[in-house]
Order: structure tokens, then sequence, then C-alpha cells
């Protein structure tokens, strides 16, 4: 009876490392799992058209003047120039080269009261490229001018005159009046501060 149990034993231990050795034998050879892969898809941002800005400036703006038999004239000359980096190209918004000429009297000197002002506007044109500039002329005439300046602080105003300030302004804008506005595309124009030059003249002038 011990014989049978030993040798009973002994079989059972076999089959129990033959079973074993199979299993792992199988999954040695077993074909790896693939792992479950997510497919993924790359949104790709669209990219801008960026609108490389412009700079229309006004510079070397003149004024010079002329007086005879009581025909005062100015010649006023300047440049609209475009600073860059980029070319002005746009044919539904040309440039515009403005030249005003705006009159103030005593003894408020305030050209808003007045509402004495000459307006010339000439065209620049669609195309202004960067670092272009063109060159502009406009002349204005004022009559009944007895001098330039005025009389000395102590002198009396001689009768029959009055004391006037002329101011010319010389400036560029886009013939849509974009630049400057709030809702101005930055593009349009990069720096603002270089739009407008003036002078200033001092005369007298008869009121008869």
């Amino acid at each position: 009876m011990k014989q049978t149990s030993k040798v009973l034993s002994v079989s059972l231990t076999t089959l129990f490392i033959i079973v074993a050795f199979s299993s792992v034998s199988l999954a040695g050879n077993k074909p790896p799992v693939a792992s479950p892969t997510t497919s993924i898809t790359v949104v790709k941002q669209p990219v801008p058209n960026l609108d490389i800005c412009k700079d229309p400036a006004v510079s070397n703006f003149n004024v010079t003047k002329t007086l005879s038999n009581g025909i005062a004239t100015f010649t006023m000359t300047g440049q609209v120039c475009n600073n860059g980096p980029g070319d002005w190209n746009k044919p539904d918004d040309a440039l515009e080269a403005h030249f005003d000429a705006l009159a103030a009297y005593a003894p408020q000197f305030s050209y808003a009261a007045a509402g004495d002002v000459k307006y010339f506007t000439q065209t620049v044109g669609p195309v202004l490229k960067k670092n272009q500039c063109l060159t502009f002329t406009q002349k204005f005439t004022r009559d009944k001018v007895l001098q330039w300046g005025f009389a000395p602080p102590t002198a009396a105003i001689p009768a029959n005159s009055r004391q006037m300030r002329l101011m010319f302004e010389f400036y560029v804008r886009d013939a849509q009046s974009k630049m400057g506005r709030a809702d101005q595309p930055k593009s349009l124009d990069c720096n603002a501060n270089n739009n407008i030059l003036s002078q200033t003249f001092e005369m007298t002038i008869s009121t008869q």
C-alpha cells in the first residue's frame, strides 16, 4: 500500500511538472497582444494673413511768402513718404496730401472761432512703396495785407486794421478717412505721430 501511494505521488508530481512546463512554453510562444491605440488627428491652426504695417508720413514741409501791393502769396511745399516697412497698395483707398490755411484774428486768436479755413487736396495715389517720397506744392493768396508781423505792444493798433495769424497745415490721410479713427487697422499706419506738420505766420491786415 505504501509503495502504491509512493508511485501515485511520483506520478502526480511528474504530471504537474509536465503541465507547468507546457504552460510556460505556450506562454513564451504566444504572440504579444497589441495594445489598443487611439487615432489622433492633428489639427493645424490656420496661419493668419498678416498685413505688413505701412507708415505714411509727411516731411520737409516749408512755406515761403511774398508781399506785393497788399497781396500776400504763400507757396507751400512738402513731401508724403512711406516709411515702411510695407508698401501702400490700396486701389480702393488712395493716399491724399492735404494743405490747409487757417486764419485767426485778435484778440482771441482762435482758429476754431474764426472758421476761416481753406482746404486743398492732392492725390498721392493708391500705391506708395516703402521708402518712396512724393513732393507736392500748393499756392495760397491773401489780400489786404498791410505788413508782416504786428505793431509793437506799446504802440496803438492802426485804425482800420486788424492783427491776424495764419497757420498752414500739411498732412496725409487715406481717402476713406480710416487713419486716426478708433477702429483703424493697425497695419494701415504704424506711426500716427508723423502725419502732420504746420507753420504759423503773423501779419496785419486792413479791415476796409
